[in-house]
């Protein structure tokens, strides 16, 4: 019975946070109108999650009713949520506050395999900076997480041990906070569907970065197939007898147009010289087009057509009204994604394709670091302060 209740109450204490983000400034009284429950219920619980500082009182506000003024209630911005973004050379460390504002942001380099003793000791390093306010850790990776094994599987990555990567990770974290593993096109296309004001409810979201990524959004939720690995566009074979990938398939899509893929592409399109050192980004590529290069075009041209031959088959599958294309590809700027509608409307099954709108994300840099923050506090955090070295993956 206690532990019903128990459960009851953090459920609702969970009800109350998530309105009062999603309505800043809301009294005690609104809370009670749009909940149902009783005003000393609500006194109580609010008065819980100030205490646990995840809400503020900040005074008198504006109601538009006669009668005495009532207290506003905000999240509280000085916590924080701690994102550790895995890229193939560096982690990038942000701060997210309950605002789901960026704050902070560190870039650790790494050589060429990723442990756990390393990835640990500067999350530790930023955990003792911050003290108390961190709610818990997301390690975002390009990877698949094998809930199951809990094993990480990767093509973009190389991971020390990856087996017991996780179960290492825990180890080295305080159990006071949650730690979470997930996948970065899942937190990207989270941040999408939460705050990117797509205009559908039915689209697929395409990340093009080291790898290539990818989620279909369907009635707002994202499809995750039987055993959460749906989508990996990245793994569809767009040349029968081409180069052998990690994964076993033969010409994967994203050896062809992802990040990784750009340098040895840019050497035979004579845009550097083999032995030019160092990386060769999608930034690099749309900033040689923008200054009138034709053999940048002509690369850029030649990715858009890889892509799109993928995606015609996406929308023939899915019938999506909407694709969004996020990540550092759309650094490749406007002759790529105006290729690429081309490609689609010319190309395409007709009655499928014509009306297919593609576009970039209006989101920036920052969308994979909000959108971790967000699916954590949305799925995993625990509004009864039971974490006990919790560990949480997608």
């Amino acid at each position: 019975m206690m532990l019903h209740q128990q459960m009851i109450k953090t459920k609702n204490k969970k009800a109350l946070y998530d309105i009062v983000s999603n309505n800043d400034g809301i009294s005690r009284a609104g809370l009670a109108h749009k909940t149902k429950l009783s005003k000393s219920t609500i006194s109580l619980l609010v008065d819980e999650l100030i205490a646990d500082d995840m809400l503020i009182d900040i005074g008198v506000v504006e109601s538009g009713l006669q009668g005495r003024k009532p207290n506003g209630l905000r999240v509280n911005a000085e916590r924080f949520i701690l994102i550790a973004n895995v890229r193939k050379r560096s982690v990038e460390i942000h701060t997210v506050n309950l605002l789901y504002e960026t704050e902070e942001d560190s870039t650790y380099p790494y050589d060429e395999k990723l442990d756990a003793k390393y990835l640990s000791g500067i999350i530790m390093e930023q955990l003792i900076k911050y003290g108390e306010k961190a709610l818990g850790v997301c390690v975002v990776l390009p990877a698949i997480i094998d809930n199951a094994a809990k094993n990480i599987i990767t093509t973009v990555l190389d991971i020390e041990d990856s087996k017991k990567f996780i179960d290492k990770l825990r180890k080295n974290i305080p159990s006071e906070y949650g730690l979470a593993f997930l996948n970065d096109t899942a937190s990207l296309t989270y941040a999408e569907n939460t705050f990117g004001h797509v205009g559908s409810n039915n689209y697929a979201y395409i990340n093009i970065n080291e790898g290539v990524g990818s989620s279909f959004i369907y009635d707002s939720k994202i499809l995750r197939g039987s055993t959460g690995l749906a989508m990996q566009l990245g793994h569809m074979s767009i040349e029968r007898d081409g180069s052998l990938c990690s994964c076993g398939n033969r010409g994967c899509l994203e050896n062809h147009i992802g990040e990784l893929a750009l340098k040895s592409r840019a050497i035979d399109y004579g845009l550097i010289d083999e032995n030019r050192r160092g990386e060769f980004l999608f930034r690099d590529l749309g900033e040689m087009s923008l200054s009138g290069n034709k053999n940048a075009d002509a690369l850029i041209f030649e990715l858009a057509d890889e892509l799109s031959d993928a995606l015609e088959k996406v929308i023939v599958i899915l019938n999506p009204e909407i694709i969004v294309i996020g990540g550092m590809g759309r650094k490749l700027g406007e002759k790529y994604l105006n290729r690429i509608q081309e490609n689609i409307k010319k190309d395409g099954f007709r009655q499928f394709c014509e009306n297919v709108i593609i576009k970039y994300t209006r989101l920036g840099d920052s969308a994979v670091f909000i959108g971790a923050a967000k699916y954590y506090m949305d799925k995993h955090f625990d509004f009864g302060k039971k974490v006990n070295g919790n560990l949480f993956l997608i």
